[in-house]
């Protein structure tokens, strides 16, 4: 057997062997000593019991039964010992001196343990009072929040959690769509979300020029972000201009007029459309007077800063051109990279296409669309299926039906398909445009809006197959169109649908559109009207209509003229992402994309400042705030920063 290895242990306990070889009726054998009860006696290797012997004395051990001649007796004996600084077992550690020093000596630590808690987090565990929680704070640490005060509730804000004082009414948990902050007037969306709401439009702003009627058309330059206007000025011998607008906000600005040519204009249209690959516009108006009477002329315009210059005049058609005041329209194939012009000349309706290069445009051979006598023609691009689309009215038996085409552009040659019906008749009056059709390019579906006899004054939508569209069940619209008026649409891909602009006199009403994803259902929202009439006591007539979609302000622009402004051309801005419905005041911060309270009817909101004590207030749609001024009473002022809301819902 090998010797141990390694440090040689200190004893802790000790044992002390003797053997004795017996005489003959030996019963006494004297040892060396031991101590009282830790000794073992063996005789011949066999261990005795402890009846067979006695060991009292701490020194001698007497058999019972005497042993023989040459027996051998053996004894074991132990030393007991009591460590030096031993923990009693009834202190549970207690005794120990140095219980951290312990701890750091075994190598016991929270961490160790698997344990991320801080000593302070876990004592807030330690003994919690009555009616105490114990939740996670702004830093993510566990932390006890006391008992509120009697009758106060839970709330959480934008971190922590607290007790704050029972509502005094009606709340509601809505989830934000944008940054909301505390006391905002807030609105209801079409997916039910809430943002606040804005003004639903600025102020009109004119043109210091004398427009003629029917002529204000605008373009959205996405090259340079800004608006086109062109109109023809009845004070400059009917010359067509061009003004540059600015958007900030709700507000819009212009440049200088510039004059597009020094031919007459014609008591008519103008269209304003902008190429975006050549980042140019084309601004297209029709010739009075002279050898190119009833002619169709156009420019390529290139805007800078916030006026504009212009190339070389080109003929879009010549002569006999319709003095309609909805006699042509035009609109940009991206696809194809090309401006397509849809016109009457006479009475029958044709369409061409025109090509940019630098500051010039060239026009390919006009293609002869069908009825003997057309009216309205409108005409719209599905970026989806690239193919441009033509709605007009067939007035030669008087029965207004209303027809579509699907065209096909290659170069600057148009193809059209079959014929198609958008409804069996509707109603017309010459001058007047009683229907407009408009591509959504967020539900890749066409809109057409109209007075149709047959069915009323409705809104369908129709998907494209090839050159076919099929139309889904109209829904009846919200504005009534019957007896005159334009109805004009733009695509508004920020609320999945398009803008309707119905303009008649001096009623100025938009109207948002969408449809179900995937299907032909219309829906319409509430009809928004605003008014722009600043000489008091006096009706202003608007004359024309057109939309502009800007897509960095995310704001529609309407332009007409104002007759009661000198036939000012004139434009507003239209912000089509205001909420549709008043919801009520926000009762906190509500960061985009989260949920938070609202107060509502029969609730009290405490965000406000700057209140009159007793007074009524109201939300209108010219005003982000509460006003006493003008709008729709939805409370009564109960300090200068409350209001019991008194109104839930105004449309």
């Amino acid at each position: 057997m090998s010797g141990y290895i390694g440090t040689q242990p200190v004893p802790q306990a000790t044992q002390k062997r003797q053997a004795f070889t017996a005489t003959a009726g030996q019963t006494t054998f004297a040892t060396s000593g031991y101590s009282v009860g830790f000794v073992d006696v063996y005789m011949n290797g066999v261990k005795l019991a402890a009846a067979d012997y006695t060991a009292t004395n701490g020194s001698d051990v007497v058999l019972a039964t005497a042993a023989l001649v040459n027996d051998i007796i053996e004894t074991v004996s132990f030393t007991s010992f009591v460590a030096s600084d031993g923990l009693a077992v009834a202190n549970n550690l207690s005794d120990v001196a140095s219980a951290s020093t312990s701890r750091t000596n075994l190598g016991i630590t929270l961490p160790n343990l698997g344990v991320t808690s801080t000593a302070a987090e876990l004592n807030t565990l330690d003994a919690v009072p009555r009616g105490s929680i114990i939740y996670g704070n702004s830093s993510a640490a566990t932390a006890r929040l006391s008992k509120g005060a009697t009758g106060t509730v839970l709330t959480a804000g934008a971190d922590d959690i607290s007790w704050v004082a029972a509502s005094g009414g009606g709340e509601q948990t809505f989830t934000a769509s944008g940054a909301i902050a505390n006391g905002d007037i807030v609105g209801l969306n079409g997916d039910g979300t809430i943002s606040v709401m804005t003004k639903l439009a600025g102020s009109f702003v004119n043109i210091n020029a004398d427009g003629f009627m029917y002529s204000a058309s605008v373009a959205y330059d996405s090259t340079n972000n800004k608006i086109v206007y062109l109109y023809l000025d009845d004070a400059n011998n009917d010359y067509p201009m061009v003004a540059i607008g600015t958007v900030s906000g709700s507000s819009i600005s212009f440049g200088t007029p510039v004059q597009v040519a020094s031919t007459d204009g014609y008591i008519g249209p103008t269209r304003c459309i902008f190429d975006s690959n050549a980042g140019k516009f084309v601004a297209i108006y029709t010739v009075y007077g002279g050898s190119n009477s009833g002619s169709v002329k156009c420019k390529v315009g290139t805007v800078s800063g916030t006026s504009c210059s212009f190339g070389s005049e080109a003929t879009v058609q010549s002569g006999n051109a319709s003095g309609e005041s909805e006699s042509y329209d035009a609109c940009y194939d991206s696809g194809s990279d090309k401006i397509i012009f849809f016109y009457i000349t006479g009475t029958r309706a044709y369409i061409n296409v025109g090509d940019i290069s630098g500051t010039s445009i060239t026009w390919g051979s006009r293609v002869d669309v069908g009825p003997a006598q057309v009216r309205a023609p409108r005409v719209t691009y599905d970026s989806s299926a690239n193919k441009v689309i033509c709605t007009y009215l067939d007035v030669t038996n008087t029965d207004y039906t209303c027809y579509y085409r699907v065209c096909t552009v290659s170069g600057t040659s148009i193809t059209l398909g079959t014929q198609g019906t958008v409804a069996n008749s509707t109603s017309g009056v010459a001058g007047y445009s009683y229907i407009d059709i408009e591509y959504c390019s967020a539900r890749n579906r066409l809109f057409v809006a109209g007075e149709f006899q047959t069915v009323g004054d409705v809104i369908y939508v129709g998907s494209l197959s090839g050159t076919t569209i099929t139309f889904g069940t109209p829904i009846t619209s919200p504005i009534a169109f019957s007896g005159g008026g334009f109805i004009t649409m733009v695509d508004c891909p920020d609320i999945n649908g398009v803008v309707l602009q119905y303009n008649y006199y001096y009623n100025n009403t938009f109207l948002n559109l969408t449809c179900a994803a995937g299907t032909n259902n219309p829906q319409a929202f509430s009809p928004k009207q605003i008014t722009g009439d600043s000489t008091t006591g006096t009706a202003t007539y608007y004359y024309g209509s057109s939309l502009a979609y800007d897509t960095t302000a995310n704001k529609v622009i309407f332009a007409t003229i104002n007759d009661q402004e000198d036939d000012n051309p004139t434009a507003v801005v239209y912000d089509p992402l205001v909420p549709d419905r008043w919801v009520g005041l926000a009762a906190e911060a509500i960061s985009d994309g989260a949920s938070g309270k609202v107060t509502i009817i029969g609730g009290i909101n405490t965000g406000q400042s700057g209140l009159v004590s007793g007074v009524e207030y109201k939300v209108s749609n010219s005003s982000d705030t509460l006003t006493t001024t003008s709008g729709t009473i939805v409370g009564v002022a109960l300090s200068s920063s409350s209001v019991y809301l008194t109104k839930a819902e105004i449309l």
